[in-house]
């Protein structure tokens, strides 16, 4: 690849939505005592669909590109938009999915807050200093989040008291 059409800042959230994949992935586990219907294995697949539906938009097809940073700043607010998309979609997973009760705070919640927090700078800014802070920040969540999550999220969504209303509210 020509040196010249690289942006790193492009290349951060690349890796960043690798990550995040990889750490949906591993959260399919903590959803082994889901009690399964149509609305909730949709709601499963949603957030992988998201994933896809934003590294395309940031990606899409490669030969043409000149410029990755005009192209990411060309899809910047899509881009970010579907980022809130996924911030809610991680927000609302684990009441959906029986995961925990209805407003009760996760693990999940405060990294669905930052990521929001994030997408909605991402839409507002325009520079690349900005950008830089706001890949960079992400970047930090997503490796946080690969490292602190499933700790986090076995001893969270596994207490008998969330098991038992989970499968009593069925």
């Amino acid at each position: 690849m020509d040196h010249g059409r690289r942006y790193w800042v492009h290349a951060t959230w690349v890796f960043s939505l690798v990550l995040v994949a990889a750490l949906q992935w591993w959260s399919f586990w903590a959803w082994r005592h889901v009690v399964w219907s149509p609305i909730r294995f949709l709601v499963a697949l949603s957030l992988p669909g998201l994933l896809f539906v934003q590294a395309s938009v940031l990606v899409g097809e490669t030969g043409s590109v000149t410029s990755f940073r005009d192209r990411f700043f060309e899809r910047r607010v899509p881009f970010f938009s579907l980022g809130i998309a996924l911030a809610l979609n991680i927000a609302l997973g684990p009441w959906v999915l029986g995961l925990a009760r209805w407003f009760s705070l996760t693990p999940a919640h405060p990294i669905a807050a930052s990521l929001m927090v994030l997408s909605i700078a991402g839409i507002g800014f325009r520079t690349h200093l900005a950008h830089t802070i706001i890949a960079s920040l992400a970047m930090l969540l997503a490796i946080a989040s690969f490292l602190w999550l499933p700790v986090a999220t076995s001893a969270a969504f596994y207490g008998a008291d969330v098991l038992k209303s989970s499968d009593s509210s069925e």
